[in-house]
């Protein structure tokens, strides 16, 4: 399961192209994270088998990490500053 679907917050817009917005506690910092996926790369990633740097082209990898594990770019760096894992 997806970070991002167990606790996260979803908003949808659309501004000539559809989007939904993730916002969820970081599991480390637990300040608040927002991600921004197209619609189209959503239903990639929900309805095919391609990894999610293909569904999620659009995505940095710091934004994809925290699709999938709650972990935010923020997180991160402290988790390796502090030089250990969790």
């Amino acid at each position: 399961m997806l970070y991002i679907d167990s606790h996260c917050s979803l908003e949808q817009t659309y501004d000539g192209e559809h989007y939904y917005h993730f916002t969820g506690p970081c599991i480390k910092t637990s300040e608040p994270y927002t991600v921004h996926i197209k619609g189209h790369e959503l239903f990639a990633l929900r309805n095919t088998d391609a990894p999610i740097q293909v569904a999620l082209a659009s995505l940095e990898a710091d934004d994809r990490e925290f699709v999938l594990s709650g972990l935010s770019p923020e997180g991160w760096k402290l988790l390796f500053e502090e030089g250990g894992d969790e």
